[in-house]
């Protein structure tokens, strides 16, 4: 019997890499997804699949979750809908969309990044410890803590510097690097794809927290990036005020695709130098 999951914020890096990872592995799923913009032309392309239905909506919009739950009765929700420090919107908006969501008591994953600079502190409500988390969880939700992810066809943004695959367009096209000496985890898009795969299949609920590849620097990845493609780019080194406590568990049942972060970092450098396009 297949399971229909309602993916939340289907546009963005990490769940547009878990569709494609599903429509690649899987027959078992059937994927509805759901994003949202102001301006729908900005909207990037989605895989057409014959397991995948996508709205253009607003979770806060109760009236649109309601028919859109109605009609497709999704079996789970996977929520990668975040506050960003760089658009007071979507800050703001968060709270609201997870309490819609959550209403809806049915199974749901809240994905929430291990390192963010959180002015409102939106995540800490859902961090271990506390009745909120605690409700949640008891209520058959599971919170995955990630860290920093890179990867293939990682969408680029001009407004963000330190994405890697920022770092990787300004060495191609001979531009100076602004990237930050601070060592944090990394982790290969493709793994935290088959880990949220893996997860959804056990039905597991609680708080679980993404295991890294390993620790790199934004300017460790951009030497690794020059070392690849031959080339050389100036790096300008920015302070980082990222506090960041993340400390790794290990699900000994899943094994990682990746064989190291370096030779992640290298698989990704070479697909872009092919894949020009992507940047």
């Amino acid at each position: 019997m297949s399971i229909k999951i309602l993916v939340c914020g289907s546009a963005g890096f990490l769940m547009s890499n878990f569709l494609r990872y599903v429509f690649y592995r899987s027959k078992e799923f059937k994927i509805v997804s759901v994003d949202y913009f102001e301006n729908p032309k900005s909207y990037p392309k989605l895989y057409k699949h014959n397991l995948h239905t996508f709205y253009l909506g607003n979770l806060c919009d109760k009236d649109f979750l309601s028919k859109l739950i109605e009609l497709e009765k999704p079996d789970f929700i996977l929520n990668s809908i975040s506050c960003d420090e760089l658009y007071d919107k979507i800050r703001v908006d968060f709270l609201q969309i997870f309490k819609n969501l959550y209403e809806l008591q049915i199974p749901m994953m809240q994905l929430i990044p291990s390192e963010k600079l959180d002015i409102l502190n939106l995540w800490g409500f859902l961090r271990k410890d506390n009745q909120v988390s605690e409700t949640f969880i008891n209520n058959g939700g599971l919170t995955l803590e990630i860290p920093n992810c890179f990867g293939m066809r990682q969408q680029y943004n001009k407004n963000i510097e330190c994405r890697f695959v920022n770092v990787i367009k300004n060495i191609i096209d001979d531009n100076d690097i602004v990237a930050s000496s601070k060592l944090v985890p990394w982790v290969f898009s493709e793994d935290v794809a088959s880990f949220i795969w893996f997860l959804i299949e056990k039905r597991m609920s609680g708080f679980v927290q993404m295991p890294q590849l390993g620790y790199k620097s934004m300017c460790d990845m951009a030497k690794i990036a020059m070392e690849t493609l031959g080339k050389k780019s100036n790096i300008i080194t920015i302070p980082c005020f990222l506090d960041d406590e993340y400390s790794g568990n290990s699900i000994e049942e899943w094994i990682p695709d990746s064989i190291s972060l370096e030779k992640s970092v290298i698989k990704t450098v070479k697909w872009f130098d092919v894949n020009r396009w992507a940047l």
